[in-house]
């Protein structure tokens, strides 16, 4: 009798490839899960082609909870674990939710089994002094294993809990897919098996090992080279490892392999098994191929002092690279087979992947080109005066088998308060990922009607529009998003409407104050005053002053300077209140006001929770100020992102959309833990 079949978890990629594998035995319905949080489409299952799909297989998504969806059975549930994305802690998060929820759900689900798969780096923090993201990581993934067992034995099921060493979704080194020979795609893979499937976007979940080297380096080269085009040209990236470590690199194909005969094996239930390819690469020689193959070259060091601002970033985001195996009591070693990695081989596997990354950067740049055309532009009438906002919603893609995506439109909108002066391409990234799931309002503050200050609109007189906005758009309660100025608009609309707001969070926010003198401006915010006091009393001086902020950013040479410099893509957007003396007045009028507007002490009657997050090169605003204004709400709390500018909502957008997600899914359980120290190496309190 064919077996229905359960795959949920973080591993899309091995799904996938378990998927066809168990379809090609004979399966019943496979139903491959996506974890709470995840959009439909991360999933390998999802992932759109004209080719037929076997009709045995669905994609359902586990919801915004990790709640399984009440009609699912199954007869074998799987639960594949341990890929990372952006912040590694909201995935692993994400899986323990998952698979708490089946565990809850064993008594009617009707399995007789459960396999837990996770990562075997993802179980042991690197070294004594691990950071709390590899720590809180390794809790998780070692908790939920010791869970999963104590559930089988309380209910009188087998399990088997296999942790996998370096899986690499991609052809093995004899030139197949899979050493017992090609497995017919049933439409879980991509059409072409012999190409990694590409990620939903770059910044989502990956395996652990060489896959989640490869992401973390090709993200810190693009925001590097963004603002330095030239900087790998004559430096190399710097990358810690362990003395004399070694990479285990084991076919994905073969992974999934000898997992289905570990499952169907009844002498294996109970066991603990660790997967990894027999031989092992030399860390230093494939960090030589990898730079070749990615043109930067990568020197392995030993020394964390060794290491400048931009290589610590890539350590930062070297969560579940490498690691010694994990001391696991109990376990037995298993090999895929005598399958070895050579030089050559090595070199096409790096190639493949890296075109994998490129095809995802370029489905990023292509959705973040059309999503103007997606935002819905509205125009109201607040006060006698034209009001526009934007509106992006989830896109209305179901699941390959009809399954509709859970929890999207109808989930607690999220409203986006741009700063003053600005633009909306700023945001794009971060609207694209965050509409992923939930409606995304995005307001833009209103400008001055003329030169005169009296038409300048206040403080109150933003708070209107943005009740006008919400009034129009029926949403009763939602998410406040501001950027630099957005924060205080949002401060004294929650302290308005506190039946509105759920939670709140402040990127780079500005508390400055008129006469505030508590002597932490930055240089910027110092220049910025004297430019719009200047121009308050003397318009006419506005030509001449529009070379202070007007011109180009002067040349950097040090680490720490490369990492401060803007977004090459931005340079224009971050002039455009300098670029005329038409635009310069009325946004110096703009910023007096917003000066002269205190709301600090209003921070005490501020209830829900809020979430303040600065940047360490934030040259714009003064970290320490927002981070004091934080201290000041009842339910605040303040991260900052390491390596990060005034601009992080468009440099860090798989960070911070990541962050956002996670905190107002529990904005009470994240303001009062510390749960947000352990979520990304990157995110530091």
């Amino acid at each position: 009798m064919a077996r229905d079949v359960l795959l949920g978890g973080s591993s899309a990629l091995l799904a996938a490839r378990l998927a066809d594998h168990l379809l090609a035995r004979g399966a019943g319905r496979v139903r491959i899960v996506t974890p709470p949080g995840r959009p439909p489409a991360s999933a390998g299952g999802a992932a759109p082609d004209d080719r037929p799909r076997d009709p045995r297989l669905l994609v359902v998504d586990a919801g915004p909870c990790g709640d399984l969806p009440e009609e699912v059975r199954a007869d074998v549930v799987w639960l594949l674990t341990g890929d990372a994305g952006a912040v590694p802690g909201r995935d692993a998060r994400a899986d323990a939710a998952l698979a708490r929820s089946v565990i809850a759900r064993l008594p009617v689900l009707g399995a007789t089994g459960i396999v837990h798969v996770t990562a075997d780096e993802m179980c042991r923090p690197l070294g004594a002094d691990a950071r709390p993201v590899d720590a809180a990581v390794a809790r998780l993934h070692t908790a939920v294993e010791e869970e999963v067992a104590a559930a089988c034995a309380e209910h009188g099921l087998g399990h088997r809990l296999v942790r996998t060493v370096s899986p690499v979704d991609a052809l093995s080194p004899a030139g197949t897919v899979s050493a017992a020979g090609p497995v017919a795609p049933a439409g879980a893979v991509p059409p072409n098996t012999r190409v990694v499937p590409p990620a939903a976007w770059p910044g989502g979940p990956v395996p652990a090992g060489l896959h989640r080297f490869l992401a973390a380096l090709r993200s810190v080269v693009d925001e590097v080279t963004a603002r330095a085009p030239d900087y790998f040209g004559t430096r190399p990236l710097r990358c810690l490892l362990p003395p004399e470590s070694a990479v285990r690199l084991t076919p994905m194909d073969e992974v999934a392999r000898v997992l289905v005969e570990l499952a169907d094996d009844p002498e294996t239930a109970g066991g603990r098994f660790r997967l990894a390819a027999s031989e092992a690469v030399p860390a230093d020689d494939l960090l030589q191929r990898i730079g070749d193959v990615y043109g930067v070259r990568l020197l392995p060091v030993h020394d964390p002092a060794e290491l400048d601002p931009i290589d610590r970033l890539l350590h930062d985001r070297l969560t579940g690279f490498l690691a010694e195996p994990s001391p696991w009591t109990g376990c037995r070693e298993t090999t895929p087979g005598p399958l070895v990695w050579g030089p050559p081989a090595q070199r096409a596997l790096l190639r493949r992947m890296r075109r994998a990354q490129e095809t995802a950067g370029e489905a990023a740049r292509d959705r973040r080109e059309r999503l103007p055309a997606r935002l819905v532009r509205t125009t109201i009438d607040v006060a006698g005066r034209p009001l526009t906002y934007h509106l992006a919603v989830p896109p209305a893609v179901p699941g390959p088998a009809g399954t509709p995506a859970r929890g999207g439109p109808g989930a607690e909108p999220l409203v986006l308060l741009n700063a003053l002066g600005q633009g909306l391409a700023f945001w794009h990234p971060l609207i694209d990922r965050l509409s992923a799931r939930r409606r995304v309002l995005v307001v833009d503050p209103r400008g001055p009607e003329d030169d005169d200050p009296a038409s300048v609109p206040g403080l109150d007189d933003h708070v209107d529009d943005l009740e006008a906005v919400l009034k129009n758009e029926g949403v009763e309660r939602c998410h406040l998003v501001g950027w630099c100025t957005g924060p205080k608009q949002a401060v004294r609309f929650a302290v308005r409407r506190p039946d509105v707001v759920a939670s709140m969070v402040f990127l780079n926010g500005s508390f400055r104050v008129e006469g505030g003198h508590d002597d932490l401006d930055t240089p910027y915010e110092r220049n910025l005053d004297y430019l719009c006091r200047t121009l308050a009393r003397r318009p006419d001086q506005a030509g001449r002053l529009l070379r202070l902020f007007g011109g180009e950013e002067p040349p950097a040479s040090r680490p720490d300077e490369v990492l401060a410099l803007t977004n090459g893509a931005l340079r224009e957007e971050v002039r455009a209140p300098f670029l005329s003396a038409r635009t310069l007045v009325p946004y110096a009028l703009q910023m007096l006001a917003f000066w002269g507007d205190d709301v600090s002490a209003e921070a005490g009657q501020v209830r829900v929770p809020v979430l303040a997050v600065g940047a360490e090169h934030d040259r714009v605003v003064s970290t320490p100020r927002l981070r004091a204004a934080a201290a000041r709400f009842p339910s605040g709390r303040f991260v900052e992102l390491r390596g990060a500018t005034h601009q992080c909502l468009y440099d860090r957008a798989a960070v911070l959309a990541e962050l956002i997600e996670e905190f107002v899914a529990d904005p009470a359980a994240m303001a009062g833990s510390d749960v947000i120290a352990g979520l990304a190496g990157e995110v530091v309190q």
